[in-house]
Order: C-alpha cells, then structure tokens, then sequence
C-alpha cells in the first residue's frame, strides 16, 4: 500500500466526497478565498426545484446509481487504478427537513473513504451537509449560465467555483454527452474540473495537487425514474 502524506490524504479526502455528485467535503485546514465573488448564504426553505439550470445537472432520485473508472497518477510516476459507486438509497428527515442520502464506495485506490453525504433541493439550489457534519453548504446554486461565480464553505475550507465552459459534445470512454456543463473548483494548493451531464449528474472529473492527479470517469447510470433509458452505450474507449 502506498505510503501517504497527512496533506495528501486530506487533499483526497476533500476531492472523494465531492466526486459522486458535486464538491460536497469537509477538510480540517484552511482554504483560499476570494472577496470578489459571490457569498452564497446558507439556505433555509424548501421547495420544489424547476426543470432547468442547477436542477437538470443534480438530480435527486432514490435508487439511482452511477459507476465510475478511478485513475490516481503520483508524482513518482506510479498509477493507481480502481472503481468507485455512487448510490442514492434513502431520503431522511434531518432537522425538520428532508435529505436524499448519497453513498460513495471506492474500491482499488487508497486514501478513499466511504462515507455517505446528505443533499436536498432549497429555493437557492442544492443543498448538503457533508459527512458527519451538522453544517450546510450550497452545494449548486440555479444559476449555472456561463461565467458564475460563487464560493462555499465546507468547514474551515472555503472552496471557490465557476462555470467556465458550455460543452455541446463531451465524450467520456466512447460515450458521448450532448448539453454538459464545466465547473472548475479549487481550494489552497488544489484545483480542477467536473463536467455535468444533464439529467445524471457528474460524468468526468479531474483534480491536480503537487503529489497527484486523479480522475474519475463515469462508466454506468441507473435512473429508476427512467428505467427504460440507455445512458451508457459500453463502448471501451480511452479517457478523455
């Protein structure tokens, strides 16, 4: 098993709970932040999100499923290789209000943590409270037209996020996706991109520290509110 630094495995613990759906953490050490962008407050209410913007790139529903292909390339030049399993099992009842539970499994890379995050829609966007934290954090505000901005704290880190591109085309292992979205995130010393696919979520990510870069392509989506629907063709292909 490869040793680790305390920094490094930080960095892939903030990164790993965020991957499934959208940059959900929690990491003890502090962050950058920028005074120009927007400050999303905590949101408070809820309600039922239109079928547009943020809602159509973070959907909610029990049961659905994504698989995705892990790669960790090190500094030393040493790769990792391994799966990871996002799930939406449950909704719950947390503080007067009603969460989806979104479970994460990662098998064959190491500093990975299986950990299950809690996320429900608000008037603001997406809302989530991270691990065994008790705060709540925007998680995907509505608006994601091009060129928004926003930070989001996530304990003592304070992540900062754009939208940066409008992908007509992306292709992910052979699979290509019409309508994607781009949002480059970064924190101290971190940074990268995820991109989104209407009506499933993310289906490529990338991140970047001094000691590593991990990618996370998506291989395998199940929607029960769509049961019928192929979103996958199989087809092996290298990563994008």
């Amino acid at each position: 098993m490869l040793a680790r630094s305390s920094s490094e495995v930080e960095s892939i613990r903030l990164w790993s709970n965020m991957l499934p759906l959208l940059l959900a953490s929690i990491l003890l050490a502090s962050g950058c932040s920028d005074s120009s962008l927007e400050q999303v407050p905590t949101p408070q209410t809820t309600q039922t999100l239109p079928e547009n913007d943020g809602a159509v790139y973070l959907p909610l529903v029990v049961g659905m499923k994504t698989k995705a292909v892990v790669e960790v390339e090190h500094s030393n030049g040493s790769i990792e290789s391994g799966h990871a399993t996002m799930a939406i099992s449950e909704k719950k009842m947390i503080n007067g209000h009603e969460y989806y539970a979104v479970s994460r499994e990662w098998e064959g890379v190491t500093g990975f943590q299986d950990l299950t995050n809690y996320y429900r829609p608000t008037d603001l966007g997406i809302a989530v409270i991270a691990g065994e934290s008790d705060d709540e954090t925007l998680e995907l505000p509505l608006d994601i037209s091009l060129g928004h901005r926003w930070t989001a704290s996530h304990g003592a880190v304070v992540m900062t996020y754009e939208v940066t591109k409008e992908e007509h085309a992306f292709n992910v292992r052979g699979n290509e996706f019409a309508d994607c979205i781009r949002i480059d995130f970064s924190w101290t010393g971190c940074d990268g991109y995820n991109i989104l696919a209407p009506q499933i979520g993310v289906i490529y990510s990338t991140f970047t520290t001094e000691a590593f870069k991990a990618t996370i392509s998506a291989i395998d989506h199940f929607d029960p509110s769509q049961p019928s629907r192929t979103f996958f063709a199989g087809r092996p292909s290298k990563s994008k």
